[in-house]
C-alpha cells in the first residue's frame, strides 16, 4: 500500500534549522557512542556524514525547496542535505531526494516497494519529532563546555541576567532568536488583525522583565537547548547578583569545572556588565532532561530508513556494480578524477577517471546531476574503450 502524502503539521520552532542541528548532534553521539539507541548505521559511515569538503573548496547548495529541485553534487558536509531532505519529505508528504535519481536495475517494484515504506517511515516519525518540538517554549544557546555538562546532568542550574531582547513576527509565526551564553532569547507570538501580509523582514523588539518572564516560563515550561536538547523547568529564582547566585545555589550546580565564585563572576562579565546586573538583576533556571528527545525521534527515523534510505535522500544512483555503503563523493574527488588519467602506460591517451565514468554511465544521467549531456551511444563507447 502506497503511502499517504499529507505533509506533517510543522511545529511552532523552526524545523528547517532545528533538524539540522538534531541530525548533526545523533550522528556525532552515534561516532563517541554516546547514543542511547542503536542507528544501525556504522560508525564510519556517520563519521563521514559529518566530513567537511577536504580541501575546503566552496561547495554551495543548489537546492529550490519550493519545487523540490536538488540540482548537482551534494555538498559536504553531506548531513546538510540530508536533513534538508529529511525536512522537505516531512513538510511536503512526498520523498525528496530518492525520485528520479534512485536506480536500481531490474527492481523497480522492490525500488517502489522501499520508496513507500520510507515516505511513510518519515510521515509517521517525522509527525512523532514535530510533535515534541511543539512543546517547546523558548529556545537558548549555551556555549562548550557547559552545554555538555547540561547533557551528561552535571550542570543543573542556568543561570541569566533578568533581562531579554524578544523579537516577534505580526503574523503570528513563532520565530527563533539566535541567542549567546547568558542572554535571553524567547519565542513568541502575536496576532495583529487587519495588518494582511507582512514582510518578515519587519521584525518588532521588546523587552522581558522579570516580572513579564515569569508570567510567561514557570516550572513545567520546556526549554530547547542548542536545538537539539530538551530540558524541563523545576523552578525559577531570583537573586540580585550572579555571586549571590552562585553562593546560595552551588557553583558546582550553574558552572562545573569553575573553582572560585569569583571566576564565575568573569565568565558572566564577558556577556553582561555589572550596572546590566545590578540593574536587572538575576535568575536561576532549574532545569532537568525531559523524558521525550527530539534527537530520539530522529534515530529513530534513521534506524528505520537504514543506508539505502539516507542514499536515496542524498540522490545517489545505484547500479549493480556500486559499492554498498557508497556516498556521493566530495567535490574536490570529482574535480581530481577529470584529470587523473585512465590509462597511464597507453601513448598518447589523453582519457581520465572522470570521463570514462561519466561516458560509460551517460545514459543514465540527468541534467540534475552531471548537466547536460551531448553525443551518441557509439561516441561514448568507442571512449570508453581507449
Amino acid at each position: 500500500m502506497e503511502a499517504s502524502n499529507i505533509a506533517v503539521s510543522m511545529p511552532r520552532v523552526n524545523l528547517k534549522d532545528t533538524i539540522e542541528e538534531l541530525l548533526k548532534f545523533t550522528l556525532q553521539s552515534c561516532t563517541n557512542g554516546t547514543l542511547e539507541i542503536d542507528l544501525g548505521l556504522p560508525k564510519e559511515l556517520c563519521s563521514r556524514l559529518l566530513k567537511p569538503e577536504p580541501n575546503d573548496l566552496s561547495s554551495p547548495s543548489h537546492s529550490d525547496s519550493s519545487t523540490g529541485i536538488f540540482e548537482g553534487i551534494p555538498p559536504y558536509p553531506l548531513y546538510k542535505r540530508l536533513a534538508l531532505a529529511l525536512h522537505e519529505s516531512m513538510a511536503s508528504g512526498t520523498l525528496f531526494g530518492t525520485c528520479n535519481n534512485l536506480t536500481i536495475i531490474h527492481q523497480e517494484s522492490l525500488l517502489k516497494e522501499k520508496e513507500n515504506e520510507w515516505q511513510k517511515l518519515i510521515l509517521e516519525k517525522g509527525s512523532e519529532l514535530v510533535n515534541v518540538l511543539k512543546t517547546v517554549k523558548i529556545e537558548l544557546h549555551v556555549q562548550e563546555p557547559f552545554f555538555s555538562q547540561l547533557k551528561d546532568g552535571l550542570k543543573t542550574i542556568e543561570g541569566r541576567c533578568a533581562l531579554g531582547n524578544c523579537s516577534r513576527y505580526d503574523d503570528s509565526s513563532i520565530m527563533h532568536i539566535p541567542v549567546r551564553l547568558y542572554e535571553w532569547g524567547f519565542l513568541l507570538s502575536k496576532k495583529k488583525k487587519g495588518l494582511g501580509d507582512l514582510d518578515h523582514s519587519a521584525v518588532l523588539s521588546q523587552y522581558l522583565t522579570k516580572e513579564e518572564f515569569f508570567r510567561r516560563i514557570d516550572s513545567g515550561s520546556l526549554i530547547l537547548f542548542n536545538k537539539c536538547l530538551l530540558f524541563e523547568v523545576q523552578d525559577i529564582r531570583s537573586y540580585s547578583s550572579f555571586s549571590e547566585m552562585m553562593e546560595a545555589e552551588g557553583l558546582s550546580k550553574v558552572l562545573p569545572g569553575v573553582e572560585t565564585i569569583e571566576q564565575g563572576v568573569q565568565i558572566y562579565r564577558k556577556f553582561y556588565t555589572e550596572e546590566k546586573e545590578r540593574s536587572n538583576g538575576v535568575l536561576a533556571i532549574c532545569v532537568s532532561k525531559f523524558p521525550l528527545q527530539p534527537y530520539i525521534s530522529l534515530a529513530r527515523l534513521l534506524f528505520g530508513l537504514s543506508l539505502g534510505g539516507l542514499q536515496g535522500l542524498l540522490g545517489l544512483a545505484h547500479t549493480t556494480g556500486s559499492t554498498p555503503d557508497a556516498l556521493p563523493p566530495p567535490t574536490s574527488t570529482l574535480l581530481s578524477s577529470f584529470v587523473l588519467p585512465y590509462k597511464l602506460n597507453v601513448e598518447g591517451s589523453t582519457l581520465t577517471h572522470g570521463a570514462r565514468a561519466l561516458a560509460k554511465h551517460a545514459h543514465r544521467s540527468s541534467s540534475k546531476y552531471w548537466g547536460t549531456l551531448d553525443g551518441s551511444v557509439f561516441n561514448h563507447t568507442m571512449l570508453s574503450l581507449k
